[in-house]
């Protein structure tokens, strides 16, 4: 049974009492609008007691003006709106089609002339576009841009492109943090709510509840300066809106065709045609009124089919028997996808209004990897199977003389995730390291990587959540004033995947001949539970926050927003308070001033503790060993290096017994054929390049198993893992550890702090005319306690030349702590300029330059990323954080007493008694954000009915890494690194990505509110070969930094779309 049953009493019964006393319910500030205003007469004297009123198909509400004339419409649901003054001895005044977008404050001034009310006059003018009121960053996606603006997908997010500081990285998987980072954060880090409650994965990332686009009225992208109501995120908050019912009955039924034939190829191969695609989309929705104007319902649903050949090109060096292999697997990837929304609403009076609303989304993906991976071969692909329900009740009250308002919701959701190889009959996982001879003395291929066969046995989770958010707001003079409690309860269970991942190291020539197994050398890494029932997973957490909101007007020129914020995460610390400060500053009528400073919590990341047990994640343990299918021969990687094994692949043992290492390690120098001549007495030699196994040793040296084995352990000894090292390993091949057996779990260190983000934005807007708009801002952001894992007891001594990995207190295991190691730095200039609608046409455009550092070695820290099986890849390249103590080189004689010096192992050695931050090897640009993007998008109506419409945007190229090509392990711990440490991280940029999206809609108008659309899209237009991955590695088959991945090129699909 969910613990959700036993929610703490205290916080329903305050949200039930409060629901049930008021009869009221939501549209949660975060989802309303305020128009405030005066009205006066023609000569400008104020008119108190006037009337206004707002009207919409679903609500009318009046109050009257105060003394000065001046009047306040709060919580106000976001939509179009007729606004009425009027007053006695005057002739009313009326605004119709007057837009309210969600989370704004509008002014409305109304001028009366004496008459009376047959002489109503209809005010002209469309509203200001400054917000005067709110020191926030970001924007608002109308309803009409999301209606007009082609949508790749009709995936509603993907215009989040169209807000400042958003960049959007299509190579990148769709809910990794690096996919929508906002203002240089991590896409994760990111806040997502529906109709003011909660819909992000907060065991993953991203927004969790699919919803179809005709059913989302609006959405807001809140970058910078938000106030302390938003929290439980520092990266961004992205507010939506649903549509709801009205007064009449309206819908509409939409659909989606496409295939390749609209489409053309782009692909690295210059295939003669563009990938094959299929893909059918279509949706209803409808609305409408239950009972008069006070009970409303709004559906919608939609279905998703779509086959599609993945734009996949085989690396260059991909060996011919393997292409041949993988082509058996190269199958398109499927989507099969339905969601369905069903939302209810009653509007009692005009004070109260009751919204209830269900979502449940289910889809299925096969066959799917990102390009952004660029060496995985087609049997590594996975298939997911994705389910997502919510159930959420809202309301909003006004109370007293409507100055009180009580907004609240309560809300559960369930959810479920399955990952699944696609193609297990593929084998075994394995990356294979291309050389191009045995003697290239390289750790990596000089010809590349591919991998093929998948490494994971699949997952699966259910996720539970229960949220609660109740508030009160008043206005008391100039002061308006909102405080409330956020309640996030999550619940995640499931069982974790095991891994079984080889990596290979050998020619092309002798895996053609050798096969997977038993070519070259191999490392087998197997990551599975520790013990029965170690790979359960049971997470939890309970997030609460109390905040307090000010917004103090002062003069009528300048706004002041001060906040604070409490978060409280069950295993983050408890003393997280953030403070917001803003103001926002009217010099002139045109003009805006604003900035902000404010502390910004993150949230605790359950998907980050799936494999520490100490948080309730699976309890598994790691195994990595070095395996040699041919005694030393076809050793192609300098990979034995790393346990201090000295071969020489070149000469034969007797050659070279007895004399020194030609390499600087302090062990015995072997040849190439020392296991080949371990026989019985009397038997020849083992022929050179002969696979030795278990099976077969006896017939090839008269000795048994374990007698040969005895033998390899005494000449060839490992006083790293004990007195017998070597044994028969997987597949019955030589075998030693590369690795001790180490268990998963995770220590918690005892500096364990909550992520977070300091704040800061200064800028400006300029309204011309009616309908012209220009922005300047500026922000800089510091990312602070940023979490990942190192090394925590590691001596530095270990990076010594001739050290062996020491630990300190002469522990023989190192000690991986989960803690706050990393920090990153955002400056950024964004100038945006905005053409409302008029004329015929609307135009905006925007352009970011960004400066982004950051200490991360890797730039993803999804689920498993810290505990999985690329744990070793997101630690620091150095994990030594400390006081550099006096150490000595023995193969140089330098010593660090009086300055620094670069050791004869080539590991930089700092002076001793100063501070050596070891992540710091590490920081270079961050992976989330490029230098440059632009922006450009609007509409054109056109003669004859027809409408066009588009999106440019253009990015300079995303950061890489160049990659290792000799040995390197900085701190000497045995985990080397796969970059280049001699040459700053991400300092490379691969080619710009630009991209045009189109849209040419025909409407035909059918009378009786009936109107037939028929639609044509193109995205990528220009059919660019945007960069999904490029090469990272020099002197390899594709030039470094040029793509080995392209995204899709252009794809065209045309639809239909009939309203009534």
């Amino acid at each position: 049974m969910s613990r959700f049953v036993f929610v703490p009493l205290t916080l329903l019964t305050v949200t039930a009492v409060a629901c049930l006393t008021l009869a009221a319910s939501p549209a949660t500030a975060q989802t309303s609008a305020t128009i405030t205003g005066e009205v006066r007469s023609a000569d400008g004297a104020a008119i108190p007691g006037a009337e206004v009123t707002v009207a919409s198909e679903t609500l009318q509400r009046q109050v009257a003006t105060d003394a000065d004339g001046g009047y306040r419409l709060p919580a106000l649901p976001a939509g179009t709106y007729e606004v009425r003054a009027s007053a006695e001895g005057f002739a009313p005044a009326v605004r119709s089609g007057f837009e309210l977008l969600l989370n704004s404050r509008v002014e409305l001034d109304f001028e009366l002339e004496v008459g009376t009310v047959e002489d109503e006059v209809t005010v002209t003018g469309a509203p200001v576009l400054l917000d005067t009121q709110s020191s926030d960053t970001g924007g608002v996606v109308t309803p009409l841009q999301i209606a007009t603006l082609p949508v790749n997908g009709r995936d509603y997010l993907d215009l989040m492109q169209l807000v400042p500081g958003v960049q959007v990285n299509r190579e990148k998987d769709k809910g990794s943090d690096e996919a929508v980072p906002v203002l240089g954060e991590r896409a994760g880090n990111a806040v997502y709510l529906i109709d003011g409650m909660p819909n992000r994965d907060e065991f993953g990332s991203g927004a969790a509840s699919q919803f179809t686009q005709d059913s989302i009225q609006e959405f807001e992208v809140l970058t910078g300066g938000f106030k302390a109501e938003f929290g439980h995120g520092s990266g961004g908050v992205v507010n939506v809106v649903t549509k709801g019912g009205g007064n009449q009955w309206r819908g509409a039924v939409v659909g989606f065709v496409r295939d390749d034939g609209m489409d053309s190829s782009n692909s690295l191969e210059e295939m003669a045609e563009a990938p094959s695609l299929s893909r059918d989309n279509f949706a209803l929705n409808l609305g409408g009124p239950l009972v008069g104007d006070r009970a409303f319902i709004f559906a919608s649903a939609e279905q998703i089919d779509e086959e599609r050949e993945l734009n996949f090109a085989f690396p260059p060096a991909t060996p011919a028997v393997l292409r041949d292999f993988e082509n058996s697997f190269d199958f398109p990837a499927t989507t099969d996808e339905d969601r369905y929304f069903l939302k209810l609403t009653e509007q009692l009076g005009d004070r109260h209004r009751l919204d209830q609303q269900i979502s449940v989304s289910d889809s299925q993906v096969n066959d799917f990897l990102p390009l952004s991976a660029a060496a995985n071969l087609p049997s590594t692909r996975n298939n997911f199977g994705r389910e997502r329900s919510m159930l959420g009740l809202r309301q909003t009250s006004l109370f007293g003389d409507g100055n009180w308002i009580f907004e609240g919701h309560l809300q559960y959701r369930e959810h479920t995730d399955i990952q699944a190889p696609a193609h297990p009959e593929a084998g075994a996982a394995t990356a294979f390291s291309i050389f191009s001879s045995p003697f290239t003395f390289q750790l990596f291929g000089d010809l590349g990587i591919v991998a093929f066969g998948n490494p994971s046995t699949g997952s699966d989770f259910d996720q539970e959540y229960l949220s609660a958010g109740p508030s009160l707001a008043a206005s008391f003079g100039n002061h308006e004033i909102k405080f409330g409690l956020d309640y996030l309860g999550t619940q995640v269970n499931g069982s974790e995947a095991s891994i079984l991942a080889n990596q290979l190291f050998a020619t092309e020539a002798n895996f053609a001949r050798f096969g997977p197994v038993y070519s070259g050398l191999f490392t087998l890494t197997e990551i599975g539970p520790r013990v029965a029932g170690g790979d359960n997973v049971a997470l939890d957490n309970d997030y609460t926050a109390l905040y307090v909101q000010d917004d103090w007007s002062i003069g009528g020129e300048l706004v002041v927003n001060m906040g604070l914020r409490y978060d409280r995460d069950s295993e983050f610390e408890k003393n997280n308070l953030s403070p917001r400060l803003g103001f926002a500053w009217s010099p002139t009528d045109s003009t805006v001033i604003s900035g902000s400073a404010g502390v910004y919590y993150d949230r605790f990341r359950l998907g980050l503790v799936r494999n520490i047990a100490a948080f309730g994640g699976a309890d598994m343990n790691l195994i990595q060993d070095l395996s040699y299918p041919q005694g030393f021969y076809n050793v192609t990687s300098i990979i034995p290096f790393l346990v201090a094994i000295c071969v020489n692949p070149l000469a034969p043992h007797a050659a070279v017994e007895g004399t020194p290492c030609p390499f600087g390690l302090p062990t015995p120098h072997l040849g190439v054929d020392i296991f080949n001549n371990i026989v019985a007495e009397g038997r020849s030699p083992i022929p050179p390049e002969t696979v030795i196994t278990r099976d077969n040793v006896q017939d090839l040296s008269g000795l048994s198993p374990d007698e040969y084995l005895a033998r390899v352990n005494a000449m060839v000894p490992l006083f790293a893992f004990g007195p017998n090292a070597w044994y028969w390993g997987p597949f019955g091949a030589l075998t030693h550890p590369l690795l001790p057996a180490q268990d998963f779990p995770i220590q918690i260190d005892p500096g364990f702090e909550t992520p977070n983000t300091r704040a800061y934005h200064l800028g400006a807007r300029r309204q011309f005319g009616r309908n012209h708009l220009v922005t300047l801002d500026l922000h800089y952001r510091e990312m602070r306690n940023i979490l990942g894992v190192r090394e925590t007891n590691l001596e530095f001594v270990s990076r010594i030349p001739g050290s062996e990995r020491t630990y300190e207190g002469g522990a023989g295991v190192g000690v991986r702590g989960f803690g706050p190691w990393f920090e990153g730095e955002y400056k950024a200039a964004t100038v945006g300029y905005t053409k409302r609608l008029s004329n015929r046409f609307s135009l905006s455009a925007h352009y970011t330059y960004t400066d982004a550092v950051d200490n991360l070695v890797s730039g993803q820290l999804g689920n498993g990323a810290l505990s999985g099986p690329t744990a070793t890849g997101s630690a620091p390249t150095d994990s030594f954080v400390g006081t550099v103590p006096v150490v000595t080189d023995p193969t140089t004689g330098q010593t660090n007493e009086n300055g620094s010096f670069t050791a004869g192992n080539g590991n930089f050695i700092p002076q001793a008694g100063t501070f050596h931050n070891g992540p710091d090897l590490d920081k270079g640009p961050s992976p989330f954000a490029v230098d440059d993007q632009f922006v450009l998008f609007g509409l054109v109506d056109l003669p004859a009915g027809f409408q066009l419409s588009g999106i440019y945007r253009y990015t300079s190229g995303f950061r890489f890494s160049e990659s290792a090509a000799q040995l390197s392990d900085p701190d000497g711990n045995l985990s080397f690194s796969l970059r280049d440490t001699s040459v700053t991280k991400n300092s490379f940029e691969a080619p710009s990505y630009q991209s045009l999206d189109l849209r040419l809609a025909k409407f035909f108008d059918l009378g009786n509110d009936r109107r037939l659309t028929f639609l044509v899209e193109f995205f990528n237009a220009t059919n660019e070969q945007n960069p999904a991955a490029v090469e990272t590695g020099v002197d390899r088959p594709t030039a470094f930094g040029q793509p080995l991945q392209v995204l899709p090129g252009r794809e065209g699909q045309i639809g239909v779309r009939f309203e009534f």
